[in-house]
This record gives C-alpha cells, sequence and structure tokens, in this order.
C-alpha cells in the first residue's frame, strides 16, 4: 500500500510539474485561431434539421484514418447548442460540428473543427453520414426502420484553415453508458481555462453557453462581490491581465462597483464580466445544463448568492421536466462558517471542499475533495453511504481520470478539460454506488 501511493504521489508531482510548463507556455502565446470553413462551407446552403434528433448519433465510435482524432471516442450531442462533439484520449482532442440536410434531404453534412488544447494545433472538419436511410430518417424527422446502429460517420479533417484531406471515418460500436444521475462531469470555470481558448474566456456568459458542447451536464462558476454588493463571477481576487483587460481594470474586485466594473474592465477575449444573476439565467434559459456549482470566493458573497440560487431553483422546478440546481460551494472555513450562519431554506444545496465532518455540520449533500489528496476510498464510501456525493476537483490527466473513476468511484469530476472526462468515464464504465444528483 505505502509504494503504491508513493508511485501515485510522484506522478501528482509530475503532473503538476508538466501542468505548470504547460500554463507557463500558454501564457506566452497569441490567441489560438479557431479555424472555419471560407463561405461558411456547405452549411451555407444546407438545411437544418431539429437539434433533438442529433442524440440519435450518441456512442462510442472507432476511429480509422484519424488525424487528429484516433483511437475509441465518444461522441456527444448538444441539441441546446446544437453540436455534435467527439472527444478523444489521445492528446485530448475533440471536435465540435454542426450539422444540416444537403441534396433534398438525401444527405447530412457536419462541418466544425477540431483542436488539441494542450497546443494551438487546431483544423476543419467535414463528416458525412454514410447510410443514407438514417440520413434520410434525420432530414425528414422520420422513424427509422432498423436499429440506429452499425452505421459510420466519414469525410475528412485539415490543418488550420486549410480545406480537409485528410480521411477520418468513425464507425459506431456501441451505445453510451446511461449513468442514471450517479455520475456527473463538472465543467471547471466554464467550457474551458481562458488559458486553454476554446473559444471564449472563463466565468463568461459566453462560456456557460458552450458548457454542454464539452461533455458537460454541470458548470462551475467563481463568485465575489462587489463594493455595492452585487454577485459577480471572477476567479482572482485582484482584477490582472491574467483574466482581464483595462487600462484602469487593476486592484481588488471589492473595491470596485458594478458600475465601475462595467466601464472598466472586461474579460480576455472581450467579453463582459457577468454578474450572477446574468449567470444563472443563462444557464437555466439558455442551456439544459443540470447543476451549477458556485464557488463562493468570500464570506460576504455567501448571503446574496444564496439568495439568488435559491430563487433560480425555484424557477428551474417550475419548468416541467426540468432538473436544475444551483449548489452553493464553501472552500473556505471563513466560507463555511459564514453559510452555517446564513438565512437559507433547510433544503438548500451545498458541497463542502474541505473535511467530511465539515459536510456533516453545513448539512450539505455533496462532498468536493481536491484531487491531489488521494482517492479517499474510505470516506468517499462513507459519505456515500449516507447517501451523499463525491465530485472530485479539478482533474485533468488522463491517467488520473482513470485512477480516480476506478479507485474512488465518484458521483463527479471536475475538470478543465470535461470533455475528456466524459471519454474515459465512457470508455471505463465505472457507475458510483447511489444516485446523487448536482
Amino acid at each position: 500500500m505505502a509504494m503504491r501511493f508513493e508511485s501515485f504521489f510522484r506522478r501528482v508531482r509530475e503532473a503538476v510539474l508538466l501542468a505548470l510548463g504547460v500554463a507557463f507556455f500558454s501564457c506566452g502565446n497569441t490567441r489560438v485561431v479557431h479555424p472555419s470553413f471560407p463561405d461558411g462551407g456547405l452549411l451555407k446552403d444546407a438545411a437544418p434539421f431539429s437539434a433533438e434528433l442529433l442524440s440519435k448519433l450518441n456512442g462510442m465510435y472507432l476511429v480509422a484514418d484519424g488525424g487528429p482524432l484516433a483511437g475509441v471516442v465518444a461522441v456527444h450531442a448538444a441539441p441546446a447548442a446544437g453540436t455534435l462533439s467527439i472527444f478523444a484520449r489521445s492528446n485530448d482532442a475533440y471536435a465540435i460540428l454542426r450539422a444540416g440536410c444537403l441534396d433534398g434531404g438525401e444527405r447530412v453534412v457536419f462541418e466544425g473543427a477540431w483542436r488539441h488544447p494542450r497546443t494551438t494545433e487546431a483544423g476543419l472538419v467535414r463528416l458525412f453520414v454514410e447510410d443514407a436511410a438514417i440520413a434520410k430518417a434525420l432530414c425528414t424527422d422520420t422513424p427509422l426502420a432498423a436499429a440506429w446502429t452499425n452505421f459510420t460517420l466519414s469525410g475528412a479533417t485539415g490543418a488550420g484553415n486549410a480545406l480537409p484531406g485528410a480521411p477520418l471515418s468513425l464507425a459506431y460500436d456501441h451505445a453510451l453508458l446511461d449513468a442514471n444521475d450517479s455520475f456527473v462531469v463538472a465543467a471547471h470555470h466554464g467550457a474551458c481555462r481562458t488559458i486553454d481558448d476554446c473559444g471564449a474566456s472563463e466565468n463568461s456568459l459566453e462560456s456557460i453557453e458552450l458548457v454542454e458542447s464539452f461533455g458537460a451536464s454541470v458548470v462551475e462558476l467563481d463568485v465575489r462581490i462587489t463594493k455595492d454588493g452585487v454577485p459577480i463571477l471572477y476567479h482572482d481576487e485582484n482584477f490582472t491581465p491574467r483574466l482581464s483587460n483595462g487600462t484602469y481594470c487593476h486592484g481588488p474586485v471589492s473595491e470596485f462597483t458594478l458600475a465601475g466594473i462595467r466601464a472598466l474592465c472586461t474579460l480576455t477575449y472581450g467579453e463582459k464580466v457577468p454578474t450572477l444573476e446574468d449567470a444563472l439565467g443563462a444557464a437555466l434559459n439558455k442551456t439544459t445544463l443540470h447543476g451549477v456549482w458556485l464557488d463562493i470566493k468570500t464570506p460576504e458573497a455567501v448571503g446574496p448568492a444564496i439568495k439568488l440560487a435559491e430563487t433560480y431553483n425555484h424557477y428551474g422546478k417550475k419548468q416541467q421536466g426540468r432538473v436544475f440546481r444551483a449548489v452553493i460551494g464553501l472552500a473556505e472555513t471563513e466560507v463555511l462558517e459564514a453559510y452555517i450562519a446564513a438565512e437559507k431554506s433547510p433544503d438548500s444545496p451545498c458541497l463542502v471542499e474541505l473535511e467530511p465532518a465539515d459536510v456533516r455540520r453545513a448539512k450539505c449533500q455533496l462532498w468536493g475533495p481536491r484531487w491531489t489528496r488521494g482517492p479517499l476510498q474510505d470516506e468517499v464510501a462513507a459519505l456515500q453511504s449516507e447517501g451523499r456525493g463525491v465530485v472530485y476537483w479539478t482533474i485533468d490527466e488522463p491517467t488520473f481520470i482513470e485512477l480516480f473513476l476506478k479507485m474512488g468511484k465518484p458521483n463527479g469530476i471536475l475538470s478543465d478539460r470535461p470533455g475528456l472526462v466524459f471519454q474515459e468515464f465512457q470508455v471505463l464504465g465505472v457507475l458510483p454506488a447511489g444516485s446523487v444528483k448536482l
């Protein structure tokens, strides 16, 4: 046992050093060029079909002639976003595509781009549904006589803005595992970190609307409070060029009014700094996300965040068939104590990142241990036996995602690369004990 964990923590140190090296390298890069088809590609003249039908293509596929996408990949539809995504373990690669019908509904085309998030590598993707019957069923929204299996998506990939020319073929292998609300993929700060540049800055409304395309059903957001008492999204204690722009956008977030932030600050890629109310509204009304994990950064933000979370949880319950929960995240002792003392509903959902005893004392449903503490199997199993859930944070390396899924059997993993977690969970198929919604 001692040797196993000595090896584990050696790998942890190696991963941390690698992550620091990647972060250092990324900070010095210019923005990633997100390729696009000239003149709108084939989709420009394609007829749309119901985004709900994209879910018919969900599954695990085997890649032939994959190029930047290789191995066993997970294909995931996000109907609210109108996208079909492909997630691979190799280079943490992903591709996000949109669909349309050609030739009077006889062919279906998917166009978009692939990315290797650890680098600036990206390129175009164009795929077609090879089975004519499936293509017609998608385009005409008619039942298919046979099962939606044994079909292939085929086409090509390119590099940069070059038109696709390298063959790509994805053969359907089997259906996705239904986690039955027992496991969630949670996206850290939004669809990705700012330095990974998936098309939007972290903690932006634009990033929230991208989250489902990256395989997550839960988004984690960072909450601070302005000088005039308005909860906003921002990770760091201070406005700096690391995450924001503006000649006079410098200094403690708590010393700026919301009006001052609006006048002086934007996020890295030009988006406005959102209020928490803006963010919850976007998550509820513009996505089908199941949960929003609010990482409360200061005690002063606890009360306002609780009020907004309870309001939007109420709105979510009124939407028939909708699952939506805004969960208060408690990572620091001072924030935990403020939460315990605050006025709140008895069923207000919360998550504690400290010790299991703190989870119980705050009467929270969820524990969020930092991954560098190890899998903590006994503590995880004990909390799950009490009907609580466990979500590790923040795991981005494939080796550790696999290890924690196998050893810890958690109810979720928070990651900067949620598509990678989605793919690994589907490959391993390790279901946790119990069913806990986040």
